[in-house]
């Protein structure tokens, strides 16, 4: 901990951006997570809602990882793909919380179904840009001797999102629904970018 208290990266402004701006879109997307998880069970009352979710995220990730990562190792400035697919998932999460709204106020649940499936699969395609991007960013902000110690603390993140998730995705979508969580998920996104 001392070491990497004295190291250069930890004052990058660069690398905090990257940091931060992964930590926040990443607590927005395991507390939503969470939330749609527990929202499709209710709304369907069959777990099988929940795994077709889940199961459109898997199978885009899948596919589009390979391609996006020899896309974006190909791709010079990686930052623009970062802000790029923030701001993308930003407007299809803040469009799906419109959509999924509208299909609530008039008990269309098909709509809702149609809609948290579609932008499942739009989001995943940007996340599987997202994520190489990342990875290849760092070792262009942080110098080669102090790598380990930066990819080791980005690997926190991951972490701190996973415990928000599950600590305030149930909180949040049984006091204030899924809409709220889609609209914070969106502003999360947005910010990171």
């Amino acid at each position: 901990f001392f070491s990497i208290k004295k190291s250069k990266f930890i004052k990058d402004k660069n690398y905090l951006l990257l940091f931060f701006g992964n930590l926040v879109s990443g607590v927005g997307s395991r507390v939503y997570g969470f939330g749609i998880s527990l929202f499709l069970l209710d709304l369907t009352g069959r777990a099988g809602s929940t795994a077709i979710y889940f199961a459109v995220w898997s199978i885009v990730i899948f596919i589009f990882s390979p391609i996006a990562a020899t896309f974006t190792d190909r791709w010079v400035n990686k930052a623009k793909i970062l802000y790029w697919m923030d701001y993308g998932r930003g407007f299809f999460y803040a469009l799906t919380a419109l959509l999924v709204g509208l299909g609530l106020r008039f008990d269309n649940s098909n709509l809702v179904l149609i809609t948290v499936y579609c932008a499942v699969f739009f989001i995943g395609v940007q996340t599987a840009f997202f994520n190489p991007a990342v990875t290849a960013l760092v070792p262009q902000i942080v110098d080669k001797d102090e790598l380990v110690s930066a990819s080791s603390i980005m690997q926190i993140t991951r972490s701190i999102q996973n415990i928000a998730g599950l600590l305030f995705g149930a909180l949040l979508y049984v006091n204030f629904g899924i809409v709220l969580l889609m609209v914070i998920n969106a502003a999360s996104f947005i910010l990171s970018a």
